[in-house]
């Protein structure tokens, strides 16, 4: 094992990358202030990250969730390009994480 890849209870939007053998972080992922992650996975070829970009309660302003958003991303984990996959916004049950990758193009969602 050479990386861990973890959040901090004090910074749940941020998504580390540990390496193991020169014993330093950095940041892969930060997510605007609120969201959390909701699911993290790698790709079975190791080439992609997908996870779960996700703000419930803690943004729901007007108290008719409208302002509640779950969003998939994936992160090329070579280039650091991310991209939106798929966007749930404003639906009070919609949440969805990341379950895990069927194959290299096929990644399935669970309900959260």
């Amino acid at each position: 094992m050479n990386k861990i890849l973890f959040t901090s209870f004090l910074s749940p939007n941020i998504l580390y990358e540990y390496d193991v053998t020169t014993k330093t972080d950095k940041a892969l992922v930060t997510l605007k202030s609120k969201h959390i992650f909701g699911g993290v996975k790698v790709s079975p070829d190791k080439t992609k990250l997908v996870y779960t970009d996700q703000c419930g309660f803690d943004c729901d302003d007007s108290g008719d969730f409208s302002s509640t958003t779950t969003v998939i991303r994936m992160l090329n984990l070579q280039t650091l390009k991310q991209e939106d996959l798929f966007s749930e916004e404003g639906r009070a049950q919609g949440y969805k994480g990341v379950n895990r990758w069927l194959d290299n193009d096929t990644v399935i969602l669970r309900p959260r």
